[in-house]
């Protein structure tokens, strides 16, 4: 990110924390429940919190409005703010691979779930320390 300002900077730190919400979110619950179950489980919270019409998708509108909700009030200015907030609702919209104008925890969380996947060498349903920091940037990165 150095080097970036404006739109392109917030949209670079918009991915960077994406990235680690996706990886705390494959991460924490892998001491306790299968990797895969936790990353389901964390995007059938986000549906739930979100989904106003309660069909079992986000679409536009539910989208905007969780982006709103997700940045507070006193960061959502200027130019920058615009282009991120374009940005992220963007990328929600993209992984609507069916294109029903909803986007469902399958669509959600199948680039988490692939790079949980790729993380856990040993198909143990866990990632461990050694797992995480030796397939980070090939697994996560890519996928996300």
């Amino acid at each position: 990110m150095i080097g970036h300002s404006g739109a392109q900077g917030m949209a670079l730190r918009g991915r960077g924390l994406a990235c680690a919400v996706a990886a705390g979110v494959l991460l924490a619950g892998c001491a306790t429940l299968h990797g895969e179950l936790a990353v389901r489980a964390g995007f059938g919270l986000l549906l739930a919190r979100h989904d106003a019409d309660h069909d079992g998708g986000l679409d536009r509108v539910e989208i905007e409005a969780m982006v709103e909700a997700a940045i507070p009030p006193e960061r959502r200015q200027g130019a920058g703010w615009g282009a991120l907030r374009s940005w992220l609702i963007a990328r929600y919209l993209d992984q609507d691979s069916d294109h029903d104008g909803r986007v469902r925890i399958d669509e959600l969380a199948r680039a988490p779930v692939a790079a949980f996947h790729c993380l856990d060498a040993d198909a143990s349903g866990r990632v461990s320390p050694a797992e995480a920091e030796a397939r980070w940037a090939g697994c996560v990165i890519d996928n996300l």
